[in-house]
């Protein structure tokens, strides 16, 4: 199900292929560009959505907080970023759980 914890993402693990579950402890729409923070008991990771990926962005647009996802994605360092310089870039994602049953997926 996950290939490793959100809090202990490292080095080790920078442009390899990683797959998370959490919960989504906030989402952020920049215009465009969609970014989650993921935690699990470990800590939290900074997930981001492309629009160029359609399917997954589509997906993105649905998350709130305290949704359950697994995703999957290669993680990567941003020079740019200055609280945390290492991302996950979502390359698919699933809704394990929701916060709320009126929005629920279709099985």
């Amino acid at each position: 199900m996950r290939s490793v914890y959100c809090g202990e993402l490292n080095e080790s693990h920078l442009d390899q292929e990683v797959t998370l579950c959490g919960w989504v402890h906030r989402r952020r729409d920049h215009g465009g560009v969609i970014f989650v923070d993921l935690r699990d008991h470990k800590g939290l990771v900074q997930v981001v959505f492309d629009p160029d990926r359609e399917a997954v962005f589509a997906t993105a647009e649905r998350i709130r907080n305290e949704y359950v996802l697994q995703v999957q994605g290669q993680q990567f360092r941003n020079v740019l970023l200055i609280f945390d310089d290492q991302y996950v870039s979502s390359d698919q994602c699933r809704l394990l759980m929701v916060s709320d049953w009126k929005d629920r997926p279709e099985i």
